[in-house]
């Protein structure tokens, strides 16, 4: 690709839209910890509030699962840390979606609570403000074991927490449903199920006042997408079953004009142990508008986890694992009203793996992702963070990528699939390719090639690179066919 193209893309950066936050940060809220001793930390959501961002996870050391709260402010800087717990419980948080406003102004997350090792886990709902301080704690079950991994209130002010519980009849778990008011006090409880194991993650009002639940149903190694549509009572109005080919279930939210969206992952059915990203579109009949299936052929194990809409158009959040070296990445996409891809891009943190949970719009047009990863440090101890990024309304952790789009096409002759990872990076990026590379070039924002490394025809390299400035670069990749390859990386300090 002539160098004179690239400029003319990349000098249209000064010309980008009105800027917009941006930040990729890592939390361990577990202080103090020593040089030799990480305690595993996760972070599933994140929500926008009047000093920046709220965050919700936990932490295990050797003595509990602790709840925390990471509130910060617009650049992702900490403002401070709350933890909750006492030696010997244990908390689980819920899922993208278990935090969310209230009509009071404050914030609810829902999870659930083990006493210690020997009791059964109860669904719990907790009320906060917005630096985290607790406001009330309610617990919902009974004698077996109950887990809520979802919630929302309406505008009248009652809860509807989502999860799974154990079915002590049929001896497997069902869709499990609370309704509380405004305080918190359960209305009523019902659960939701038939043959098989049956359990929702997500939850939402819909437009006309009733409930809809999302989830999975199956069995063994073979579980696919289950929708329940309920009235405010708790009676069934519809159930969905969506195919994913035994890939699972994901999420279901009702989209502005009346219809549906369900987006996780499709088992492969040649290839077993692999997934392909899923979303389909359904009217308000629950009929399939369009679906879109599609997978890197360097990636397994493909799934999107969390959506919102924004004008039409779908913001997808989900993670795939590298075949290589067995490695998690997050992505962020974009999908328009007719099912087609806008744009597809990694957005990482950690050297290892990546885990987006939570996608959530922002009030300056971008968004706010929640997740967790996990990296080795150099004295070869493993690390486990909180991740909190900031992105703008193209998905771009910095302003302007999204004009590098346009370049980033393959050539006409190559079918060869190019793997960087990791990016944002430091420096050392990795190289995969299907194809034997010649030479590696790296394009600054001008169009100016400032760095060269050659090859040997291997399809996999390493780069180290030791630039004055961070930012936006492109990485060319020239074959030993003499076709083309260009990525954009992005390098951090």
């Amino acid at each position: 690709m002539p160098n004179i193209y690239i400029a003319s893309l990349l000098l249209f950066l000064s010309l980008s839209v009105q800027a917009q936050e941006y930040f990729n940060k890592s939390y361990n809220p577990h202080i103090p910890y020593t040089s030799s001793q990480y305690f595993p930390t996760y972070a599933f959501n994140a929500i926008e509030t009047e000093y920046g961002f709220l965050a919700g996870g936990v932490y295990v050391d050797t003595m509990q699962r602790v709840l925390y709260f990471i509130v910060t402010d617009i650049l992702g800087d900490t403002i401070c840390i709350k933890s909750y717990g006492q030696p010997g419980e244990a908390f689980y948080q819920g899922y993208g979606g278990g935090l969310f406003a209230t009509t009071d102004g404050n914030y609810a997350i829902s999870g659930s609570y083990l006493q210690d090792t020997t009791s059964e886990a109860d669904g719990i709902l907790v009320k906060l403000n917005s630096l985290g301080d607790t406001l009330w704690t309610r617990r919902y079950g009974s004698n077996t074991t109950e887990v809520l991994y979802a919630g929302i209130q309406s505008i009248e002010g009652n809860y509807y927490l989502a999860g799974t519980a154990y079915d002590t009849i049929g001896l497997h778990y069902d869709m499990y449903v609370v309704k509380a008011d405004s305080m918190g006090n359960a209305i009523w409880e019902k659960k939701y199920g038939g043959a098989g194991n049956q359990g929702a993650i997500g939850i939402q009002i819909t437009m006309d006042g009733n409930v809809l639940l999302c989830g999975e149903t199956g069995s063994g190694n073979n579980y696919n997408a289950l929708a329940i549509k309920l009235d405010t009572a708790g009676n069934v109005l519809w159930t969905h079953n969506i195919n994913t080919n035994g890939g699972g279930g994901g999420r279901i939210i009702e989209t502005d004009d009346g219809g549906y969206l369900y987006l996780g992952g499709y088992k492969i059915s040649s290839l077993p142990n692999y997934k392909q990203y899923f979303v389909q579109k359904l009217n308000g009949g629950k009929q399939v508008q369009w679906e879109l299936k599609f997978a890197d052929a360097v990636n397994r194990l493909q799934s999107y986890n969390s959506c919102v809409e924004v004008d039409g158009s779908y913001i997808l959040t989900g993670v795939h694992q590298d075949i290589m070296g067995n490695k998690n990445h997050s992505v962020i996409s974009k999908i328009n009203a007719a099912g087609q891809k806008v744009w597809h891009r990694n957005i990482n943190k950690f050297a290892r793996d990546n885990y987006s949970r939570d996608i959530e719009k922002t009030s300056d047009g971008g968004f706010i992702i929640a997740g967790f990863g996990s990296e080795f440090l150099p004295n070869g101890m493993y690390c486990q963070e909180a991740w909190l990024c900031k992105v703008d309304s193209f998905g771009c952790l910095q302003q302007g990528c999204e004009l590098f789009d346009a370049i980033e096409e393959k050539s006409p002759t190559a079918q060869e699939e190019l793997n960087v990872y990791p990016n944002p990076s430091k420096g050392l990026f990795y190289i995969q390719s299907s194809q034997q590379i010649e030479n590696i070039h790296i394009i600054d924002i001008s169009g100016k090639k400032i760095f060269e490394q050659k090859s040997n025809g291997t399809m996999q390299e390493t780069l180290s690179l030791s630039l004055p400035a961070e930012g936006l670069y492109l990485l060319q990749v020239q074959y030993s066919n003499g076709t083309y390859k260009t990525k954009k990386i992005h390098l951090i300090k």
